[in-house]
């Protein structure tokens, strides 16, 4: 299915996207793209390995101060360079920082969504894959029919209501998700995710339009660049954050009100909610469960709610 889609979406870039040429000739920023890679990649890789290694071995302390020098040479290079990968004046722009901190902690969330609920689906309710498939991609399909009008929306009445209003909905989502159980229904499950999805959908266009509406039209790429680096780094962070390790279990034969399920549906809700992964995976699943939640919920609702206040 990914070629006719690909060949759909070339006719309609060239067809839609303005030719939209720079007025001056600019260099690649080798050294910059390379020093970006190691400070994004090499913590990554630490919190990766750590989860199997421990995180007392020196070459996993060596990968975070790898990463540390990577992005203060990174920083150190951008400043200097005629031709930066990253124009770092951008970031004095309060809406643009705003958005860009907001959009990262929402799909760190949505890195956890996509990550956790189909185990959940699969392996702890039964469904088959394709059943799987079908129950996660409620959350494009909405995320496809609110975002356009949810980006006309804020033409009109501008971003900030739509964001804040859209986090405020996936908070909600989010909480209703820690009350999943071994004995949810599939209308149950439908009615507790659906909030998150539209949440999702709220926010996603209005900030992207706050995003790219703060910058001149010749920084349109390197804004749009930031963009889809929060937007990947924000999932990549949450798959690579330490968790709390789940005990194995038969599902069929497990009660839903158990202790190991306790254990499994607060580490889940940890996970899904995302915005202090470090934090849920540090507590202790079968005390701290729902401190943590409320916790990462107020984080997640607050700091977004915050930059958009100061922007």
């Amino acid at each position: 299915i990914n070629i006719p889609v690909g060949v759909v979406a070339v006719v309609l870039v060239l067809r839609l996207v303005p030719d939209h040429r720079p007025t001056q000739r600019t260099l690649f920023d080798v050294p910059g793209a390379g020093l970006l890679v190691a400070a994004l990649t090499t913590p990554l890789l630490g919190l990766t390995l750590g989860q199997a290694d421990g995180f007392g071995r020196p070459v996993i302390a060596a990968l975070f101060v790898v990463g540390l020098v990577a992005f203060v040479a990174f920083l150190v290079v951008e400043t200097r360079s005629t031709h930066p990968l990253t124009q770092l004046e951008l970031f004095r722009n309060s809406t643009f920082s705003a958005g860009l901190i907001s959009g990262l902690f929402v799909f760190t969330t949505l890195g956890g969504v996509l990550l956790l609920l189909p185990f959940y689906l699969e392996d702890m309710l039964g469904y088959t894959t394709i059943e799987v498939g079908l129950l996660i991609g409620l959350v494009p399909i909405l995320l496809a029919i609110l975002a356009p009008l949810a980006g006309a929306a804020s033409d009109r009445w501008g971003t900030m209501p739509l964001t804040i209003g859209g986090i405020a909905v996936m908070s909600a989502g989010l909480l209703l998700m820690g009350r999943l159980t071994l004995e949810t229904a599939t209308l149950g499950f439908v009615l507790i995710v659906l909030p998150y999805a539209a949440g999702l959908g709220l926010f996603q266009s209005p900030n992207n339009s706050a995003i790219l509406g703060a910058v001149d039209r010749d920084t349109l790429g390197s804004a749009s660049g930031l963009l889809s680096v929060t937007r990947n780094l924000g999932s990549t962070v949450h798959a690579s954050t330490p968790h709390s390790q789940e005990p194995t279990q038969d599902p069929p034969t497990q009660p839903p009100d158990s202790a190991p399920f306790g254990h499994q549906r607060a580490t889940t809700v940890r996970h899904t909610t995302g915005a202090l992964g470090i934090t849920g995976g540090l507590a202790d699943p079968a005390t701290d469960g729902d401190h943590v939640v409320i916790v990462e919920l107020a984080t997640f609702i607050a700091l977004p709610v915050v930059a958009f206040s100061v922007a």
